[in-house]
């Protein structure tokens, strides 16, 4: 008779739930999202990121694509010239309104969007041959949302996570004063997936990028305190401030693990 080992023992989706708990690292709400969308919209459609996150998946001119926690679509107006239609679904009206927008202006009648998010019933959506999950999964539940986004797949789901403890590094975080609680890792996904009995195949997207995406310091400090909330305290800004003009013109290496689940 075989026996279990002991790492069957270790429930991966409890453990990423109750890190998620701690972790310094929020959750932001659709409000957050909505003040985020113009900025992002501006910067985020050309980048090195986009184009291996699309080369890396498997689509044709018949293929239906749901883009979930699309912000103002950046993976899915990417396919949507080479794939039969898009879904585009996020929880932020503001992304969506990019995304209706940025359709329109490339020319694009297969687009459709849909205000959702990972809390919602998905009971009344389709399924989608694939499904794209780019960057969003910073949830409270991994386990239930790999769940959904699985159920509503006919081929495959392609997710990417971060790698790493934080958003924006370890140098920062070392510099904030108050302790600060790590994210999950992508490693939790990977597990929980194993534990779901999926035997996802795992790449990474690697890439050099500007250490900083601010042209002051000010824009800076927002973006820090966009990851960190009220943990940063004036010593740590007067830190901080010295920090980036030191490193203002440095390049960092930005990871991801880009995880493909066949269904």
């Amino acid at each position: 008779m075989m026996m279990s080992s002991n790492y069957d023992e270790i429930d991966f989706a409890k453990l990423y739930i109750e890190q998620k708990k701690i972790s310094t690292f929020k959750p932001k709400s659709s409000t957050d999202w909505d003040k985020k969308a113009s900025s992002m919209n501006e910067r985020v459609h050309k980048s090195y990121y986009v184009d291996e996150f699309v080369s890396k998946i498997k689509f044709d001119k018949s293929t239906t694509v749901l883009d979930m926690g699309c912000g103002p679509g950046t993976i899915g107006l990417k396919l949507a010239k080479d794939v039969k239609n898009v879904l585009c679904c996020d929880y932020s009206d503001e992304m969506l309104k990019c995304v209706k927008s940025n359709a329109a202006n490339l020319g694009l009648d297969n687009v459709k969007v849909k205000k959702l998010s990972f809390e919602d019933s998905w009971e009344e959506l389709p399924k989608y041959d694939i499904i794209i999950a780019s960057r969003c999964l910073e949830v409270s539940d991994a386990k239930d949302a790999l769940t959904k986004l699985i159920s509503k797949a006919n081929r495959a789901v392609y997710i990417t996570y971060n790698i790493g403890k934080t958003f924006l590094g370890d140098e920062i975080s070392e510099i904030i004063s108050s302790k600060v609680y790590p994210k999950p890792d992508y490693i939790y996904i990977l597990n929980i997936l194993y534990q779901m009995r999926y035997l996802a195949k795992v790449d990474f997207i690697s890439h050099s990028d500007c250490k900083f995406k601010t042209e002051t310091f000010d824009e800076f400090i927002a973006a820090v305190q966009w990851s960190y909330g009220d943990k940063v305290n004036d010593v740590d800004k007067q830190n901080l401030k010295v920090y980036y003009e030191k490193n203002r013109t440095t390049y960092k290496e930005m990871n991801w693990a880009f995880i493909e689940i066949l269904v």
